[in-house]
């Protein structure tokens, strides 16, 4: 499995505190997917996500998983 945190925002002008920020970062470089999202960037969240539950955490790793979505995500 594959943490995920997600921190929400009204729009897209609110940014996360610094301790949301380096929640976030932390949740990431441990191999989670730890994103804030608006309404401007709901829909890349959601093609990510939707990457990750098809794929799994292999995609990130190309000796594991080779096909076309085998890219960074957003």
């Amino acid at each position: 499995g594959r943490f995920i945190a997600l921190e929400l925002k009204a729009s897209a002008k609110d940014y996360p505190t610094a301790l949301q920020q380096l929640k976030l970062d932390r949740i990431n470089a441990a191999g989670g997917y730890a994103r804030a999202v608006n309404p401007d960037n709901v829909e890349v969240i959601i093609k990510s996500l939707r990457r990750i539950s098809e794929h799994g955490k292999n995609q990130l790793d190309p000796t594991k998983h080779n096909c076309e979505c085998n890219r960074p995500l957003e």
